[in-house]
């Protein structure tokens, strides 16, 4: 599992006590013969803890796929404000000298 913090402290500075903070997980990864164990809820359930130990009020997630359904039965919810989806492409050459 991976995730790191957004708390908006970190971009402005200043007092973070008034900042809420919040974390954003980047992916929880279990091996495919190992899936359907439990592990990942586990995962996340140590990170809920962790979270309101050191008060972290919330955790943001993307996903697709079989991962939406993992994370809606682990209690997350689609939020009111989504991001875009965005990509950009670079022209790869096919070699030195070569035209993309």
């Amino acid at each position: 599992m991976r995730a790191h913090e957004r708390t908006l402290h970190l971009a402005y500075g200043g007092d973070e006590s008034v900042w809420p903070r919040d974390l954003v997980l980047d992916g929880v990864l279990v091996a495919g013969e190992h899936r359907r164990l439990g592990i990942g809820r586990g995962l996340l359930d140590a990170l809920l803890r962790r979270m309101a130990e050191v008060r972290i009020g919330a955790v943001s997630a993307i996903a697709e796929g079989p991962d939406v359904n993992f994370l809606a039965a682990c209690g997350f919810r689609i939020a009111a404000r989504r991001p875009v989806a965005m990509c950009l492409a670079l022209a790869v050459s096919s070699g030195p000298g070569r035209p993309p």
